[in-house]
């Protein structure tokens, strides 16, 4: 639920609605953990 809700508020960002650097460092934090969802799937196989 967080990962969504970071990409919901960083394509605010992105898409012109709210410029925020707030926002775009949420754009970041999802792709943090979606490189941690990455490696939990490598290291469970």
């Amino acid at each position: 639920k967080w990962a969504t809700g970071c990409l919901t508020q960083s394509r605010r960002h992105f898409n012109g609605q709210e410029r925020s650097v707030e926002l775009a460092v949420l754009g970041r934090l999802a792709a943090e953990m979606e490189y941690e969802l990455l490696d939990l799937i490598e290291h469970a196989a």
